[in-house]
């Protein structure tokens, strides 16, 4: 599930003149405190006075130098991109005073030159939103007006400035305690990897229906253990890129509904990840980690536009961790044996398997758990006497993921 972003009211045609008049960009937000008074326009013109944030993570200890985000932003036209230049100089001005009416705290408003329309307007405040999930307490309703050749964009934060502050500090010291469990020699693959399995171990899938804010933001992860698609895939942006990889957010649809995962760069290569959808079992923990365009089409549909191509496979998880299968006799089915030998001494119940080219994988899985022809029953009665002749296993159950011709195995 992920959010539809919106204009919840329209700000009337003398506010956005007088916004037009009296804002000014923030300064550089590096700052020795958490909140400090903002610089702003007089407080007779401008509203209640703004609290300054500082910029999240901007002092994050990685040993990977961090990987930049605005790929959002390459995608828009120069009027977004102004508009968008402007949010982002709003997002770390939050009135300490909530909007009555909303129970939001309004930010520093956003002002350009140009008369922007809705869509344009739109595509602004949503490539902005995805490339800095750091920003968490930004709402996804705002407001917006045009007059004379100006617009003006009235964002809101859920959380009070000092409430932003206090949860920053959290989250950097949650993202901390995850990074002290990796090593500086990881290569990127096994950086994404570590990461990807803190988050799943970290959190569950809210299926309630219910879900506040937090479940759409890094909080829910982080913080709380529990969130959405949306929360998900911003937790997976923010922490490889401080782990010095690019990633980027994807909005579409799986299973007829709205739903959004990542876009991971490894070895310069893009792949989709999708880490809610890995999260659904032990058995598809690995079923959509890096997968070309082609393979996650089989479920997915994407509506954003002007995203890098994903046509590697080198970097799928399966093709690279899983135990080889290559046939079914001889020495093929040795092969296998070791492999499955190899997981339980490194104490996995979970074994998974790689159908190689050019086997057809449907008629390889149907004969590997053939009642006629256990070949995989042979195999495990191979393997698990090499580990600890003492060790039994009365059962298992499997799940098969077509796209990326992987099996996974429980054993019971």
């Amino acid at each position: 599930m992920r959010r539809l972003y919106g204009i919840s009211l329209a700000v009337a045609a003398a506010a956005v003149l007088a916004a037009c008049a009296i804002l000014e960009p923030p300064d550089d937000p590096a700052s020795v405190s958490r909140v400090e008074p903002a610089s702003s326009a007089p407080a007779s013109t401008a509203g209640p006075a703004e609290i300054r944030l500082t910029e999240p993570f901007a002092e994050f200890q990685s040993p990977w130098p961090a990987a930049s985000g605005g790929e959002g932003r390459e995608a828009l036209s120069e009027p977004e991109r102004s508009l968008y230049d402007e949010l982002r100089g709003c997002a770390l001005a939050v009135s300490p005073e909530a909007d009555p009416g909303r129970g939001q705290y309004p930010m520093r408003r956003a002002a350009v030159e140009d008369s922007l329309s809705e869509t344009e307007i739109s595509r602004a405040f949503e490539a902005f939103v995805n490339d800095f999930p750091q920003y968490f307490w930004i709402s996804a309703q705002y407001q917006y007006g045009t007059a004379e050749g100006l617009t003006v964009v009235q964002l809101y934060s859920e959380l009070s400035p000092e409430d932003c502050a206090a949860l920053t500090e959290r989250l950097e010291q949650a993202a901390q305690d995850i990074f002290s469990g990796m090593e500086e020699s990881m290569t990127e693959l096994e950086r994404e990897i570590f990461l990807h399995d803190a988050v799943l171990d970290s959190c569950v899938y809210d299926a309630s229906g219910a879900s506040g804010w937090e479940e759409y933001s890094v909080c829910g992860v982080l913080l709380d253990g529990s969130a959405v698609c949306e929360g998900y895939a911003r937790t997976m942006q923010l922490l490889l890129r401080l782990a010095g990889i690019p990633c980027r957010l994807v909005s579409g649809e799986a299973d007829g509904e709205l739903h959004m995962w990542n876009l991971v760069q490894i070895g310069g290569n893009w792949y989709h990840l999708d880490s809610t959808w890995d999260d659904s079992s032990d058995l598809s923990r690995y079923f959509y980690f890096n997968l070309a365009d082609r393979q996650i089409q089989e479920d997915h549909s994407v509506s954003a536009q002007g995203l890098p191509d994903c046509g590697s496979e080198d970097a799928n998880y399966f093709r690279n961790f899983a135990i080889p299968v290559s046939g079914l006799s001889g020495f093929s089915l040795d092969t296998l044996s070791e492999g499955i030998a190899q997981s339980l001494r490194r104490g996995e119940e979970i074994l998974l398997l790689y159908v190689e080219e050019p086997l057809n994988f449907q008629d390889t899985a149907a004969e590997l758990f053939s009642a006629g022809s256990p070949i995989l029953s042979d195999a495990l009665r191979e393997a698990v006497p090499q580990v600890d002749p003492g060790l039994q296993y009365t059962s298992f159950v499997y799940s098969l993921a077509p796209s990326v011709r992987g099996i996974a195995v429980q054993l019971q």
